[in-house]
């Protein structure tokens, strides 16, 4: 029989009150009407605003309107990478 981990009723306390505090956060923003990003972008765009604040709000708030993106890895082996020429036809209305 294994012993008892007294850290895992500590852990499970945390994690509740971790809960509990997420679902209060989400009902306050939600009574506010505006979201933590809503509002970093309002900083952001405030000319009132200090440029440095400013700043520090458009990089606070880049990573949610602007993904980074994935870096792939080619794995053709000894096969070359062959690249397809795409032609893009535009019809005009009326034609």
């Amino acid at each position: 029989m294994s012993k008892p981990n007294p850290l895992a009723k500590a852990n499970e306390v945390k994690k509740t009150r971790a809960r509990r505090a997420s679902k209060m956060t989400e009902a306050l923003v939600a009574a506010s009407g505006e979201t933590p990003l809503q509002h970093m972008l309002a900083v952001m765009r405030n000319p009132k605003v200090d440029a440095d604040v400013r700043l520090d709000a458009a990089k606070a708030a880049a990573p949610y309107v602007h993904p980074k993106l994935q870096s792939i890895v080619h794995e053709g082996g000894d096969k070359p990478i062959q690249f397809t020429e795409i032609r893009r036809t535009i019809v005009r209305a009326g034609s």
